[in-house]
């Protein structure tokens, strides 16, 4: 028996064939479910479902009519009632209903609602740890909410702050000094973090702190030219993969006694052709298997070593 397929390709007149034919089918009416062309009338009967997988597809499904949401917002099951509280379809006064759910699971989804931005501030107040998590992930949570979460007791909390790609320089600066590594961690790795801070991270005793500052982006010529040295391989290799990496830098890491730190030069498209050839002769083959899966896949006028 030909399995039957639902995708974002199949028309509503297509999906009306399917589904009657496939009504009994769990698997095809899940993807009916979910699917953004499934007409309005299934959509209405699949949230009548006794089963709450299809009514949770249903609920995040981001076509689903507002009226069908609001009544989804009061079914029995908490994970339906979440994904109505995450769906951005969601009318304003159900998600007000929502955001005083007795579920922290439901709660976690307004504050993730980048809809929700009403209810964002006193839900950054909620007991409910995963309900903060999930304000400090929103990119829409003001500064001022971020600047609370910032000094959060739960580390998950203040890592998610400091991950923020809208979280303010001045509160990164605080994060920079949290006492657990993981924030610091998040701190090295937000693409918004300015150089200076990313210099003292660059120092940091965590390993992972400084192999997160040396794949930064925002990570300078100096930054990267510093952690060439580093003593662990996993922060060089950081380093050598990063596409701001000077030429100098690559040069002096494609002689790296450490295997991956080469193959790392191997792979960033920025290395100058004429080192890809070099690499080409490694005597670890891990390195040349790199040099032939992507080192010749780059720009011929990478520029070269200077004289």
């Amino acid at each position: 028996m030909k399995e039957v397929m639902v995708n974002n390709m199949t028309t509503a007149e297509e999906i009306r064939e399917i589904y009657k034919v496939n009504k009994n089918d769990r698997r095809v009416v899940l993807e009916i479910a979910s699917n953004s062309n499934t007409p309005k009338e299934i959509l209405e009967q699949l949230a009548e479902s006794d089963n709450s997988m299809i009514r949770w597809g249903v609920a995040a499904n981001k076509s689903t009519p507002a009226e069908i949401l609001v009544k989804l917002a009061a079914d029995e099951c908490e994970t339906v009632r979440y994904k109505v509280a995450e769906n951005a379809k969601t009318p304003a006064f159900a998600l007000e209903i929502l955001s005083k759910d007795n579920s922290g699971m439901v709660r976690s989804g307004i504050a993730s609602n980048e809809k929700a931005a009403a209810f964002i501030a006193e839900l950054a107040k909620d007991a409910d740890a995963s309900v903060r998590l999930a304000v400090a992930k929103n990119e829409k949570a003001t500064d001022e909410v971020l600047s609370g979460l910032r000094e959060d007791e739960n580390f998950e909390v203040r890592c998610a702050v400091a991950a923020n790609a809208n979280t303010t320089t001045e509160i990164l600066r605080s994060l920079s000094a949290d006492k657990d590594s993981s924030v610091r961690e998040s701190v090295a790795g937000n693409v918004n973090t300015p150089e200076d801070i990313l210099l003292l991270l660059a120092g940091d005793s965590s390993i992972i702190v400084r192999k997160m500052v040396a794949s930064n982006s925002n990570a300078s010529r100096g930054i990267l030219l510093a952690l060439i040295h580093d003593q662990k391989q996993s922060v060089r290799s950081n380093a050598a993969g990063n596409e701001n990496a000077p030429t100098e830098a690559l040069y002096r890491l494609a002689e790296d006694r450490d295997a991956y730190v080469r193959k790392a030069v191997a792979k960033n498209a920025k290395t100058p052709l004429n080192l890809i050839k070099r690499l080409a002769k490694d005597e670890d083959w891990r390195v040349r298997e790199t040099v032939a899966k992507f080192g010749f896949k780059r720009n011929e006028n990478a520029a070269a070593m200077p004289a």
